[in-house]
């Protein structure tokens, strides 16, 4: 199954977390890799070695408020 790229409101990767081929433990920002500046800022989230560690309850990401329209992804 081909990971799809193309049309996307947000693309998030956790290896590539600043840019579209960096990753930073230390950043509190998701950087949106699919070109619509859609950044996610992280609340008391740790980063891993490529992964994002959420709680479930006190961490999360804000990425702000959209309205999704017929065929959006």
């Amino acid at each position: 199954m081909a990971i799809k790229k193309e049309n996307l409101l947000f693309h998030y990767n956790a290896m590539f977390n600043v840019s579209d081929s960096e990753h930073d433990d230390a950043t509190k920002n998701w950087y949106d890799l699919s070109g619509n500046g859609n950044h996610g800022k992280i609340n008391n989230g740790i980063w891993g070695n490529n992964f994002l560690v959420l709680d479930g309850s006190k961490t999360w990401i804000n990425a702000g408020q959209y309205v999704l329209n017929d065929g959006a992804t």
